[in-house]
């Protein structure tokens, strides 16, 4: 057992592709940006915590505005190339999250982050892909198939 550990070990990459692509391309920024935005906010806001309280977001709340500048920051910092527009679709996702928790609140619906298809009572932040009920995102499971091609470029 022992004796095969090394090979073993270094064979769980073995199916990982060779490259990478940086997380705030504009196709990962379409995909996954939203979820960025709403796990930072549910993990730091306890009011924003519970499924059904995506309708309690408002960017007059100290704390959120807090979130979306170290977001906006974070991103900055990992690449500042990209940062206008990663800034630009930041305050977008937020103008939209404040949109849908605002028309929400004034026709006295609920908001979750996510329910099953089979509630149709309770209006969706956020939706798988294939599901049947739509959402304000679509949003992935996983960030292994976040694009199929991708333009590189050699230097």
């Amino acid at each position: 057992h022992y004796e095969n550990f090394r090979p073993y070990h270094e064979s769980f990459y073995r199916f990982v592709e060779p490259t990478s692509v940086t997380p705030y391309t504009f196709q990962a920024r379409c995909r996954a940006l939203h979820a960025a935005l709403v796990i930072a906010a549910r993990h730091s806001c306890p009011d924003l915590s519970a499924n059904n309280s995506a309708i309690n977001f408002t960017t007059n709340a100290p704390r959120i505005q807090q979130i979306i500048e170290t977001l906006k920051r974070r991103c900055t910092k990992a690449d500042n190339r990209r940062s206008a527009g990663t800034r630009e679709d930041i305050d977008q996702l937020v103008r939209q999250w404040q949109e849908i928790a605002e028309e929400c609140r004034a026709q006295g619906n609920m908001l979750c982050y996510h329910a099953p298809d089979n509630d149709k009572s309770n209006q969706r932040l956020l939706y798988n892909y294939g599901d049947k009920i739509k959402g304000e995102w679509q949003t992935l499971q996983s960030m292994r198939n976040v694009e199929n091609t991708a333009l590189l470029k050699t230097l």
